[in-house]
């Protein structure tokens, strides 16, 4: 199901700044989300007082430098909520998405490849993984992020799992029939191998 990216922390500024104007217009007397848990005008107010501080920081305002920080987290903490609240109204409708401004995820759904196995775990929210061996690995370490990623994956919410000395690893916090992507990588003698491709599971 085809979802719209909520994490925009990691953007430069200018991009930041140029999405928030965007979205905004997109959401101004949208009709299809008309419950957003925080309004086209909070947002709005939100951007001005960060345009604000954003001007006396240029002036060489330290304190202003940090108080436009604390106002575009606070700000993108609004954004993730919004964009959780579009996901589940538009439900996967990609009209329906595109029309809130905000970014449509890339859709990684893809097979799991051979070597992988993924079961429910001994609790309710977690989830049993097997991966194929790394030669002369010495640990594995696995990383998890519910869907959607983000366009540039490395922006993405990962969450470490515990290290593993074998190729079983094992998540926990997990919603049951939501999609997650995992990918991992080893440490082996010579070194940290780089992170897998991510794939795709979900528990029952």
């Amino acid at each position: 199901m085809r979802k719209v990216i909520t994490n925009y922390d990691n953007l430069p500024q200018p991009e930041w700044v140029e999405f928030l104007v965007f979205m905004i217009a997109c959401l101004t007397g949208n009709l299809i989300f008309p419950d957003l848990p925080f309004t086209v005008l909070q947002l709005a107010a939100k951007k001005t007082a960060y345009d604000a501080k954003l001007v006396l920081s240029k002036q060489g305002n330290h304190v202003a430098t940090q108080e436009a920080e604390d106002i575009r987290v606070e700000t993108s903490t609004m954004v993730k909520k919004n964009g959780n609240y579009i996901n589940d109204t538009a439900n996967g409708d990609v009209a329906k998405l595109e029309s809130s401004g905000y970014k449509l995820a890339k859709d990684h759904h893809i097979p799991v490849p051979h070597g992988y196995s993924f079961s429910n775990g001994d609790t309710r929210d977690s989830a049993k993984i097997v991966v194929p061996v790394i030669k002369d690995a010495v640990t594995y370490l696995g990383f998890v992020c519910e869907d959607p990623l983000a366009e540039n994956i490395e922006e993405s919410d990962w969450v470490r799992l515990r290290m593993s000395t074998s190729t079983t690893m094992v998540a926990t916090g997990l919603k049951v029939r939501v999609l997650y992507h995992f990918r991992y990588c080893a440490s082996t003698v010579d070194g940290e191998t780089i992170l897998t491709e991510p794939v795709t599971f979900s528990i029952q």
